[in-house]
């Protein structure tokens, strides 16, 4: 049992190394997504992590903190008991299980530019909040919170993260559940063991006493033993007078003379004689006693063994009804168990069946929500592989084998192309999943404030961006959804650029009937329209066939849908080597 502890203790114990590398695995990578200002002002990167037992994770931050950087700096690792030894860091860490006054937390985070990062909690109570279950992590984000630190997140993080409620509390729910099952299993195991150390208690006392009556016994063998060996010593002295009177009868009848003359001798041997014979009688008689003792011994003898023998078959039959015992307990387990699992197959039978009627009801619907829970199912898996591709290539010596450094450069090449799917399924999904709110917005606005994401991209390549839309021009339509158009627009100007020409962008808008027109031109390679009509804006369809430039041919489609969606109209002029000119036409009032 103590081996088998043991090793249980030994797995238990790399399974949590594994995932604590998951969790700093986690956490670098969220660095990848939100900015910090003034950081450049910085000489290293701080991370606290805030908890009484978390010393194994501190560990593995600070070796993970000897072989990496965050943004060109190097890493510096805290760690803080209470609240009240909290100093100022870049990320602070903490688990649900801990049991620290969160919002106290916050209130002096939010002052600090500090990016809370915690596990275990409810929805929307933190920054960047994540779960494990089976093996696997989620993670959520409360993007207001992270506004009120002052913090930029990129919007692909939150494409990954878990966004609705229901999904969560899901999660959470379940999570819940498994820790209250395992602790309804500890108190049945604790009871069960308390029972078997019971009845082994029990099993010694009767073995205790089984012991003391086998000493007994033995100890009367051994007087028995002892009266014997006089009795034979007795018997032997009798021999030997008998002996002696023997030798004297033959002198006499040889010394008939002799005879007169020791008559008196002889009568006198003959008295002593006869007083040895009544002693001897008497030693005979004493004799028969002790025979009497013994054979009453005996049978004290033979009644106690028969006694030992009841209290033996006894301790056999408790032998037995325990473990009939322990058969039933064991029985009882393996049908809770059968039960729980037949309860639970009738729930997801249920469950099956009602999401297929709801399947009827509504096929669209469900094909949609089908789309988005693979889409969002294949984040986390994604996520995961990329982590334990960059750990093992951490932990892989190159030199080993030449192989190896093309064989991590074509799967980091696969998994990102696989993310980059996943997030414009998940673009997708959310457009046809959810109607935004639309309003009277100005598109000068949206474009001003998503310079600033492309400037240094735009700054590296020489690019010449020109925005000549009037501040006064308004549309109805959402503000997020015109924001990813000109978010795909642009990032499809910058992707599709000429080799020969610096990228130049401009965009124009033109009101008449009611309708704002938005012309949006770029000089990059263009499309062969002869070629390409009736494929245009379909989705998986790419025109380019340069391989070198990363694409999954969605965000065409995702622009005519959201233009679609809010009510607009949009055409493409282009032709090879000539750049391209996007008309998007969107109302300018409600219908």
């Amino acid at each position: 049992m103590l081996c088998a502890t043991g090793k249980a203790q030994d797995n238990a114990s790399e399974q949590e190394q594994i995932k604590n590398k998951q969790r700093v695995s986690y956490i670098y990578n969220f660095t990848k997504y939100i900015d910090w200002e003034e950081l450049d002002t910085k000489t290293e990167f701080v991370i606290g992590i805030l908890g009484k037992n978390s010393t194994d994770l501190v560990h593995e931050f600070e070796a993970t903190a000897q072989q990496k950087k965050i943004k060109g700096l190097p890493v510096v690792i805290k760690h803080f008991s209470t609240i009240e030894e909290i100093t100022p860091t870049n990320i602070l860490y903490l688990n649900k299980k801990d049991d620290y006054l969160l919002m106290s937390i916050l209130d002096r985070l939010y002052f600090n530019h500090c990016l809370l990062v915690t596990e275990g909690y409810p929805f929307r109570v933190s920054m960047i909040n994540f779960i494990e279950i089976d093996d696997e992590f989620h993670f959520e984000i409360g993007q207001e919170k992270i506004r009120r630190a002052e913090l930029l997140v990129d919007p692909a993080l939150l494409s990954f993260s878990i966004q609705s409620t229901a999904d969560w509390n899901l999660l959470y729910n379940r999570l819940q559940e498994e820790k209250k099952t395992v602790s309804d299993q500890d108190v049945e195991l604790k009871k069960l063991n308390e029972e078997i150390d019971q009845q082994k208690k029990e099993i010694k006392n009767q073995e205790n006493k089984l012991r003391a009556t086998l000493d007994e016994i033995e100890v009367q063998n051994l007087l028995i033993s002892d009266k014997e060996k006089i009795i034979a010593q007795q018997k032997e002295e009798v021999k030997n007078q008998l002996k002696r009177l023997q030798s004297l009868a033959k002198e006499i009848v040889k010394n008939e003379d002799v005879n007169n003359q020791l008559l008196a001798t002889f009568e006198l041997q003959y008295e002593n004689l006869a007083n040895q014979k009544k002693e001897l009688s008497q030693q005979n008689k004493t004799l028969e006693n002790q025979k009497d003792e013994i054979r009453n011994k005996e049978q004290k003898i033979k009644l106690q063994n028969d006694t030992l023998a009841i209290q033996v078959g006894e301790i056999k039959q408790q032998r037995i009804t325990l473990y009939i015992f322990l058969a039933f307990i064991i029985f009882a387990i393996i049908f809770i168990f059968y039960m729980y699992r037949a309860n639970k197959r009738r729930k997801e039978s249920e469950q099956k069946l009602h999401l297929r009627n709801q399947e009827l009801i509504s096929l669209n619907k469900s094909l949609d929500s089908f789309t988005y829970r693979v889409s969002h199912d294949l984040k986390a898996p994604i996520i995961n592989v990329k982590n334990m591709i960059s750990m093992l290539e951490e932990f892989t010596d190159n030199s080993q084998n030449p192989l190896l450094p093309e064989i991590f450069s074509n799967l980091h090449s696969s998994t990102n192309r696989l993310e980059s799917t996943i997030i414009d399924m998940l673009k997708l999904t959310r457009i046809e999943r959810i109607e935004e709110t639309k309003s009277l917005i100005s598109p000068q606005e949206i474009i001003d404030s998503l310079i600033p994401t492309y400037h240094n991209e735009l700054q590296q390549i020489n690019a010449e961006f020109i925005n000549q839309i009037n501040s006064s021009t308004i549309v109805y339509a959402s503000d997020i959804e015109l924001k990813s158009i000109f978010q795909n627009l642009i990032t499809n100007s910058i992707k599709y650029r000429h080799a020969e020409r610096l990228l130049k962008i401009e965009i124009s808008a033109q009101i008449t009937n009611k309708v704002c027109t938005i012309t949006y031109r770029d000089n990059g390679v263009g499309i062969d329209l002869k070629k390409f009509e009736d494929k245009l804006f379909n989705m998986f369809e790419r025109f380019n066939t340069n391989s070198t430039i990363e694409g999954t041919g969605v965000g065409m489609y995702i622009i005519k849908k959201l233009v679609e969606t809010n009510n607009g109209t949009i055409d493409l002029n282009s032709a090879p080597d000539k750049g391209l000119t996007y008309q998007i036409s969107l109302p300018i009032k409600p219908n």
